[in-house]
This record gives C-alpha cells, structure tokens and sequence, in this order.
C-alpha cells in the first residue's frame, strides 16, 4: 500500500489548507528550513498513528498557533496493491482527537477506525498490549526516516530494543511479547510459590507443636464421683454467693472448663471491690478512733481574747507614742534654752573683754559693776546642767508595749494553730462523708459512726473471706477438671494434628505441582527465545547482502567497507548490534560509534533503514520517507545516496526531503521518469508565513533516453 495524496490544515507549519499529490513512484519535497518539510512528514505519521513520539508533546502543541479553523486536520489517502483506496482522516479541535477511515466503501468512526487502520496496516499489531505503538515502532524504523532521529537506531536505542524493532518487523514481535508475558506469569506464579513456603513451613511448626503436646499429655482417668460431687458443691456455694447465675453447668460439657474459669474470674472479679471496701473501712474507723482523742478548740472565745490582746496593744502603744511626744517637746525647749544661753554667754564673754569707762557700742555712760556682774551671770547659765528629762516615763511605757506585743503575738500563734487544725478537721469530714458515701454508710456521731464501721467491716470481711475460700476451691477443681480432661484434649488435637497433617500433604503436594508448572515455562520461555532468536537471525541473515550491497554503495569509510548485524541471547533477552569490519586487515567493531565519523554513522544508518525498509517481506507502506537527508551526510556520502535512491524507486514509492535546491534539481535529474508508467513529483515550499508556506507542485517531465554517453 502505498501515498496517494495528503491534505494539510492547521498542522503545525501548516496554517492554511493545503492539498499534496504524491501518487508518484518519486517525491521530491524542497524547501529551506523551517517552510514545513518535516511538518508534511509529520502529517503522514500523525493521521496513521495519532501521535509523533518525537516531539514527545500533547496534540495541543500539534495544533497550528495561526490555524484559520481553531482545529489541526489531516487527510492521507493510501492505495493498495488491489487498486482499493484508504482514506483516513484525523483532526484535534483543540480538545480531542476525531478520526474517521474510509475503507472497502464504509466510514467507520472513532475505535472502530483505529483497529480497521492497524488491520489495513499492521495486522500483527492487533495481538499486542499496545497496538498503536507497535505500528509507529514499525513505521518510524522501516518507513520513516526522520530528520532528528537519523542514528537513532543504531545510537540511542539498545541492542534489546534493536532486537525488538527487528522482531517486529519480520513477524516475531508476537513470539517475543508471548516471551515476556510468560517470563513475567512465571515470576508472579514464582513469588506466589515463595509466599506459600512461608505458609507450609508454619504449618510444619504447627503440626510439630500438636505432635509435642501429645507427647506431652498423658492418659486420663476422666470423671469420677468424687470430682463430680466437689464439682456440683462448688457450684452451689457459687451461686448462694450470686455467682454464675447460668447455673451449674454438667461437668462432661465441652465448655465446663471455659465456664468454671469464667465463674473463677467471676470471684475474683467480685473480691476485689470488696476487699477495697473493707479496706476503706479499716482506714475509716482508725481515723475517727484518732481525731475523737485530738480536743477541739473554741475558736470564738479564742477570737475575743485574741481581739482584746490587739485593744490593750493599741492602747499601750497610743500611751507610748503621747509619752514620746512630750519627751520630744521637752527635749526641744531644752535644746533651744540652751542655744540661747550658750549664744548670751559668748556674748557676754566678747562684752567682758571690751568693757571700758564709756560703751563701746553707743559710747554712754553706764554701771560698770553692775554690767559685768549681769554678764558673768550670763556665763553661769551657760555652765549650769540641763534638769532631767522624760526619759525614764518613756522607757517604762516602751516596755509595756513591748510584753503586751510579745503576748499578741504568741496567742495569734496559737489561734492560727487552732484555725489550722479545725480546717483541717473539717477537710477530713468532708473526705470522711464521700467516702462513707462510697460505702453505703450514712454519716454519724463519732462512736456511732465507729460502731457502723465495726459492723461492715465484720460483714466485708466475713464476705471476702468466703469469696476467697470459693476462689481457691475453684481454681483447685479447674486444676483437677484439666488433668481429668487431658483424655478428651489429647482426643481432640490427635483429629487437629491429623487434619494439619493433611493440610501440610496438600500444600506439599501443591508447591510440587507450582514447581513442574515454573519448570515447564521456563523451558516454554527458553524455546520461545531460540524460536525468536531463529526468527530474527534468518532475517538478519536474508539482508545481510542487501545491507552489504547498500553500505557498498554509499561507501562512508576506507577501511571498514563491510557491515553486519548480529543477532543474540544474552540474560534471557534478545539482543542486536550493528559490526563494521575491515577485511583486508582483518579488524572488527562492534561499536561503530567509537570508530566512524557523525556523517559516516549518518550514512550507516541511512544503510540500515533503507536495508530494513527492502528487506523485511512485509512493512506498514510500501513507501520510503527520508527527512532531509542532506543534513546528515558529506558530499562524499551524499552521492552515495543518491545511487541509492535512483535504485530504490524500483522497488518502493520515494519521498525524500531536502533543503538545498541544488540537491533538489540533481534529484530531479537522477530521478526523473524514463517511461510513461513513471511518475516524479515535486513540491517546492517557499517564503513559510502566518498562512503557511507557498506551495508549488508539478511533475518532471520523461526523458525518453535512458541511456546516455559522457564525454570522457
């Protein structure tokens, strides 16, 4: 099957509506970079696949920024060997994909178009988990050479994934998938087994811990009429107690023991609240015993007495402070008299000593006897001692205030003493109330209350002690009970270890049979792998000459002038890498990116697709797409191609790309129709604008002389 036509709108480079025809044996597609050569390339891989892995974005970046419509539309037109038109047509509105086929004369919709496609297309597509990635591996490794990813085949992808490429391609993709999903169920299926050893080993211990027991376990005597009377005695004093109100169950029961131990944990279930009341109640009765002996104290006439001690204080001291007050009055008049005599004795004194006949002062006359006796009266005064003072009234009253503060003091001591204590009293008997409250007692006078306690504690007690009693005889009898059961237990886990015994036979039996079944996938998955590797070895071995006869042509190196592909298992997995060799002086490489130049490794694997492309029986299209070449090759490596090309239309529709337009016209020539069922197209794109590129197409005209003689 092979290109018809293709129309373009709103597709990446392609703003604008533009309709291709390429039903020709050869299409030459020129154009400088960026006017949309690798865009319409992109198209063709788009409406088959719905995707381009390359640029590795959503269908929204697809989409023209400068789209008239709002949408991306392409529309392929494909025709098969029969002469029956496909028709495919894929849009995105700017939200989902819409696809419709036309087929056989029927317009199918959606999935339905997508598996009529891979139908057409890749038919052995369809038995894989991913279908559409399956035919754009095959597309875009034996149709589609793109620009970007020219040695991708031989570069980026490994030797498992060349391995997968050219599996799929000869029709051993399937053989290898229904490889991998056996390797995958076998190793589920494996760790499955895993999960169940852990579970058959525990089962093991299981059944030697019951095996132990019985050896452990001896023969019983059973029930005899002495058990059974102490059995139904214990009950009855149980249920005069309220305990295991069931009632008395029949000591062959398969549930006495769970019972008894029930009725057992009942007891002591029941003696420990009342022995906590009894306890309560001995505490209660030796704290009222001890505060009945400890006297109360009149807190009222204690305050009266307290308050009349502060009264006569107050008063002492109000006697002490009027006494100090007239001490100080005193004291000052005292200082100020004798100031003032001191100040009229020096006066005298200086006057003494000037005393003449006549004043000195306002030059009078006066008596002079008698102005000095008045002076040196003056000077008595100044010497004459200070009568007594307050002092001794005022010591006297301090000591007064003193005593009575002294015995304030300590009987407010005493009264915080006392206040504390009837606090305290009072913080007890509240405590003493709930508690009594707890137990059921109503509260009392003391000898009373003493008199309450005495008697539940008599009452607790004799209770507890019963409770006790019936507890001790209880787990006595389940003691006896188990040791009269050991016949019924050993009984019991002789069919437990009997059924364990079978589970761990079955579990023995499947982890066996889980064992054979991995065992026999693996050599279902080894023969697969041989099977694949024979496969893909015979067809590695059917292009050899093809890929030889290729690489001869294009001739990228002077040395390593022969290629190979080699074909292996390695871990389990298929493996393919490309050789170089030099025959002349007998060297070999397996990694040819180490030895050839960036355009010799073009010109390798532009030889491998083209191999590809002729060799394998069946591929997508009966069509070759090369993506602007030239980029990737010399001139030297590029008149190769040429060869190539002009001898590939034989076999395959053409189209190549080019951005060079001297490339462009010598692919014209090389290619150009030499008789009327031939065809060469050629598409010029030119001045790319916001509408797109210019197109221009038409057909290059036959050169009716096939041959032709140059000139030496």
């Amino acid at each position: 099957m092979r290109i018809r036509s293709l129309g373009i709108s709103g597709f990446r480079g392609f703003s604008g509506s533009e309709h291709f025809d390429l039903d020709a044996e050869a299409v030459i597609v020129v154009g400088a970079n960026g006017q949309g050569k690798t865009s319409l390339f992109d198209a063709v891989l788009w409406a088959i696949a719905g995707r381009v892995p390359r640029l590795r974005s959503e269908d929204d970046h697809l989409l023209s920024l400068f789209s008239s419509s709002g949408e991306a539309r392409v529309s392929l037109s494909l025709r098969g060997d029969d002469g029956d038109d496909l028709v495919i047509t894929r849009r995105f509105d700017g939200e989902q994909q819409h696809l419709l086929l036309e087929h056989h004369g029927q317009s199918r919709l959606g999935t339905t178009a997508a598996s009529g496609i891979l139908e057409a297309l890749w038919p052995s597509s369809v038995a894989t988990q991913d279908p559409v990635t399956a035919l754009t591996s095959a597309f875009t490794r034996s149709v589609y050479l793109q620009q970007d990813l020219v040695r991708e085949f031989i570069e980026t992808d490994d030797e498992q994934r060349r391995f997968s490429v050219v599996s799929e391609l000869c029709g051993a993709g399937r053989v290898v998938e229904l490889q991998h999903q056996l390797e995958r169920s076998r190793n589920a299926w494996s760790r499955t087994s895993g999960s169940m050893q852990p579970e058959s080993d525990e089962l093991r211990e299981q059944l030697g811990a019951l095996e132990a027991q019985l050896a452990r376990l001896q023969e019983g005597t059973g029930v005899d009429e002495q058990l059974r009377a102490e059995w139904n005695d214990w009950w009855a004093k149980a249920l005069e107690l309220g305990v295991g109100q069931a009632g008395c169950p029949e000591i062959r029961d398969a549930d006495a023991a769970s019972r008894l131990d029930a009725a057992v944990g009942e007891v002591r279930t029941r003696r420990q609240p009342g022995e906590r009341a009894l306890d309560a109640c001995r505490r209660l009765r030796q704290e009222g015993s001890d505060r009945v002996s400890v006297p109360r104290s009149d807190l009222d006439a204690m305050r009266a007495q307290l308050e009349s001690l502060r009264t006569a204080t107050n008063e002492a001291r109000r006697v002490l402070t009027e006494a100090q007050g007239r001490a100080a009055e005193e004291r000052r008049r005292q200082v100020e008299q004798r100031e003032r005599h001191q100040e009229l004795a020096a006066l005298a004194q200086i006057a003494l000593r000037h005393l003449e006949a006549r004043c000195p002062v306002c030059n009078q006359e006066y008596d002079h006897d008698m102005a000095r006796e008045h002076l040196q009266s003056h000077l008595a005064l100044a010497v004459t001692t200070s009568p007594a003072t307050r002092s001794d009234e005022v010591s006297e009253l301090a000591s007064v205030v003193e005593e009575r503060e002294r015995s304030l003091a300590t009987f407010q001591e005493r009264f915080q003493q006392a206040q504390s204590s009837e606090l305290e009293m009072s913080l007890w008997e509240t405590d003493r109330n709930r508690r009594l409250a707890e137990l059921g007692i109503e509260p009392a006078a003391s000898e009373d209350l003493i008199a309450a306690l005495g008697e539940r504690i008599d009452s607790e007690a004799g209770r507890c002690a019963d409770l006790r009693t019936l507890q001790e005889g209880g787990e006595a009898l389940s003691l006896r009970l188990a040791r009269a059961s050991e016949s019924a237990r050993r009984e019991e886990i002789q069919r437990q270890a009997r059924q364990l015994g079978e589970r761990v036979r079955e579990t023995a039996r499947a982890l066996q049979a889980r064992q054979a079944t991995a065992e026999l996938a693996s050599r279902i998955i080894d023969q697969l792998r041989e099977a694949s590797l024979e496969v893909v070895a015979a067809q590695v071995d059917q292009i050899a000459p093809l890929l030889q006869r290729i690489y001869a042509t294009a001739d990228p190196h002077p040395a390593f002038r022969s290629v190979r592909l080699l074909s292996r298992i390695f871990r389990g997995r298929g493996r393919l890498s490309a050789a170089i060799d030099d025959l002349v002086e007998s060297k070999t490489s397996q990694a040819p990116e180490l030895v050839l130049s960036s355009s010799q490794m073009n010109a390798l694997a532009v030889s491998i697709f083209l191999a590809l492309n002729l060799g394998v029986p069946a591929i997508p299209l009966s069509t070759a797409m090369l993506d602007d070449p030239l980029q990737s090759l010399d001139d030297v490596n590029l008149l190769g191609l040429i060869d190539l090309l002009r001898r590939l239309t034989s076999k395959r529709q053409l189209i190549v790309s080019t951005h060079d337009q001297r490339f462009g016209r010598l692919l014209e020539r090389k290619l150009r129709p030499v008789s009327e069922e031939q065809r060469t197209r050629v598409i010029q794109l030119e001045g790319w604008g916001r509408d797109g590129p210019q197109v221009r197409q038409y057909d290059v005209e036959r050169d009716p002389r096939v041959l032709r003689i140059a000139a030496a």
